[in-house]
């Protein structure tokens, strides 16, 4: 073999080695390529099907949507602008807080309701068992004449005591008329009536019927 052809050789073979080489790379970069579309593939199709989702959403939602002007021709007609799914979910958003605040009004008037249904029914109730009750406390009937007035002091170990009245009169004036004027009678009879810093203004009591 004469130096020439050893060097043609050596020059072959580098070449070869060369485009191995290149073509290995090559190869790697089209993988890399397809492996970056792919992924990009799968990210839009992804963006489609929550689209196609927020539509169906959107459609089930509302039937107020303005009436389209040309008939759909294939799949992407379907796929709404970003605004106008916006636009919807703001606006079922504003309905759905206006029906709240409707039906938290109804709680509170049927709450109102159904407490004044309570007391009606607690002084319905103590009317007509009023005969059985005066009984039971040894009350003489309502259309007797007699007059029952009867006090009574508890004293207790604290140096206080207790002033209990059992009276059957009648009144027709209303219950807060009465009740001011059993505190005012009682405090004078007992003169306590601002005679002492520890006088108290009473509070009407909003449970005299129950």
């Amino acid at each position: 073999m004469t130096p020439s052809t050893r060097g043609s050789d050596s020059v072959s073979t580098s070449t070869a080695a060369t485009d191995a080489v290149r073509r290995v790379y090559f190869r790697e970069k089209q993988r890399e390529h397809r492996m970056k579309n792919r992924s990009k593939h799968s990210r839009l199709m992804q963006r489609v099907h929550d689209l196609e989702k927020l539509l169906r959403l959107a459609t089930m939602s509302t039937t107020k949507l303005p009436p389209r002007k040309r008939p759909l021709s294939n799949q992407s007609d379907l796929l709404l602008p970003w605004k106008v799914v916006a636009d919807v979910m703001k606006q079922e958003l504003e309905a759905s807080e206006a029906c709240q605040a409707i039906l938290r009004d109804r709680i509170d008037m049927s709450v109102a309701v159904i407490r004044d249904m309570q007391r009606f029914a607690s002084l319905h109730h103590m009317y007509l068992n009023k005969d059985a009750v005066f009984q039971h406390f040894a009350f003489p009937p309502l259309s007797s004449p007699e007059r029952v007035q009867e006090y009574d002091l508890v004293f207790t170990e604290s140096d206080c005591y207790y002033l209990l009245q059992r009276s059957h009169l009648t009144f027709d004036v209303p219950m807060e008329a009465l009740r001011r004027m059993n505190h005012e009678h009682l405090c004078s009879l007992l003169l306590l009536a601002d005679s002492t810093s520890n006088d108290e203004k009473v509070v009407p009591c909003r449970n005299l019927y129950k």
